[in-house]
């Protein structure tokens, strides 16, 4: 018996968009300019550095993203950030255009027999298009004490109160200590409901945030 790997992390590209900014890639070093400092067979080495922010592509964000004086991504310990995963699909009840709601993921453990652990990091597969969880479901999923959420789309749904916007996920969640992934992929190629999941952060110095390497591990294979 062995171990299946899904790399659930999306490139990060040039020009793609971030929470507060785009990739940007610039080619520092290349062979064609340093080789000729170097004996054979060394060819040189290359080089580049990239500005994105903390919030782009596949990340995680630290409580500190939306809440004052909690933790930032350096100040969280390691094992925060992997353990004992459920994967909810929610594309079968969750209607289009509408916010993942409580009733959608109950739905969905009842009817694949899922219990929803305290400790577990819970992933999410939503609708091409669809955006955010509602107050309801949120607070559910607060109420079964897990340790991180992640999503295929994005946390958070539009919505705006008295002019400005409301961001009820975010600091649901944050201001409990769960982490939020956003950006996964490849959540369809899960194929068992529960699995391993990694998404290790770079340990930046008062991070909000981190891109990250996510991954399932599912064992038996």
């Amino acid at each position: 018996m062995g171990l299946k790997v899904i790399d659930l992390s999306a490139v990060l590209r040039e020009g793609e968009k971030g929470a507060l900014s785009e990739v940007k890639i610039i080619q520092e070093m290349t062979r064609r300019w340093s080789g000729r400092h170097f004996k054979k067979p060394c060819e040189g080495w290359e080089s580049r550095n990239i500005m994105v922010s903390e919030h782009c592509g596949t990340h995680v964000d630290a409580p500190y993203h939306f809440v004052p004086n909690t933790k930032t991504i350096d100040e969280i310990p390691v094992e925060h950030f992997l353990g004992n995963a459920v994967l909810l699909d929610l594309r079968g009840s969750q209607k289009s255009g509408r916010p993942i709601q409580k009733q959608d993921l109950v739905n969905v453990c009842s009817t694949k027999n899922i219990e929803i652990q305290e400790g577990d990091i819970v992933l999410l597969l939503s609708k091409e298009g669809s955006k955010g969880l509602a107050n309801d479901a949120v607070d559910w999923l607060i109420d079964r004490r897990i340790k991180g959420v992640g999503t295929n789309i994005f946390i958070e749904e539009d919505v705006v109160e008295d002019g400005l916007a409301v961001r009820y996920a975010h600091v649901g969640f944050l201001s409990k200590d769960i982490s939020i992934f956003e950006g996964l992929v490849n959540l369809d190629k899960i194929p068992s409901t529960r699995f391993t999941f990694i998404g290790l952060p770079l340990k930046i110095d008062k991070g909000t945030g981190s891109p990250i390497r996510a991954v399932a591990v599912i064992q038996g294979f």
